[in-house]
């Protein structure tokens, strides 16, 4: 039924792989995925994918100012505009890109081909998907980054 063939934005695919590769790696999180949805297909997808402890936000009175709720957020995963504004936030950064299972993260290296996309799943960034689980590991077990909790 739709449930089975419905296809989640690559956002909410890469978030929730990203959340996975990092359980996977012992990591104690809550995924919070915020954004609007007139499909209740979906909804059901995501739930059916996340654990009980994470978070689907999808109510407008939360999503149309999406921006301001970026502060409670330990890691943004994004693209466009809100992943830029999450930049000045000091938390760190994974950009959606097409054609791969997890985000990557932004870094001196990845960022100059992430920003000439606009930070969009355009963008062209030549990494596997093993080095990408590698720096999401590496970047989120930082000792700076222990005992964050969400993404």
């Amino acid at each position: 039924t739709g449930v089975q063939t419905c296809a989640l934005p690559i956002f909410m695919r890469q978030t929730l792989a990203l959340a996975a590769c990092l359980w996977g790696a012992g990591l104690s999180l809550r995924a919070v995925l915020l954004g609007s949805n007139n499909e209740p297909e979906v909804t059901l997808r995501i739930r059916a994918i996340t654990g009980d402890d994470d978070v689907l936000v999808h109510d407008e009175r939360f999503t149309v100012r999406a921006a301001e709720l970026l502060g409670l957020a330990d890691v943004v995963v994004g693209t466009g505009r809100g992943l830029m504004e999450a930049a000045s936030l000091g938390r760190p950064l994974f950009a959606s890109v097409a054609e791969r299972t997890l985000p990557v993260a932004v870094t001196p290296e990845t960022v100059e081909p992430l920003a000439a996309a606009n930070f969009s799943p355009r963008a062209v960034v030549p990494l596997d998907d093993a080095a990408l689980t590698r720096e999401a590991v590496s970047r989120l077990t930082s000792p700076e980054q222990i005992g964050r909790a969400h993404v």
